[in-house]
């Protein structure tokens, strides 16, 4: 006869609210120190103007640039033909 689970959690009580990840937490610090780090951070910047590192060149790009949408774009164009502004190429 099979036992009557019915109202019983799987797992157990696991970890409690509000307490971080152990592996997490090692690893944040782990990745803080190695991009403090100057040898990191010449690497970088090397690998970012040779043109080595695009996923790192856009990620740095979208952290520092504020996010636009097409309406903002759209009214930035506008507002360059409002003043008459044209592209130099």
């Amino acid at each position: 006869m099979p036992r009557n689970t019915a109202g019983l959690k799987r797992g157990g009580p696991g970890r409690p609210k509000g307490v971080p990840n152990k592996a997490n937490r090692e690893m944040k610090v782990w990745a803080s120190e190695l991009f403090k780090s100057p040898e990191w951070q010449d690497s970088a910047r090397t690998r970012i103007i040779e043109g080595k590192a695009p996923h790192l060149e856009a990620h740095c790009l979208q952290v520092l640039m504020p996010k636009t949408d097409k309406t903002q774009i759209s009214a930035a164009a506008s507002l360059a033909e409002l003043l008459g502004v044209t592209k130099s190429a």
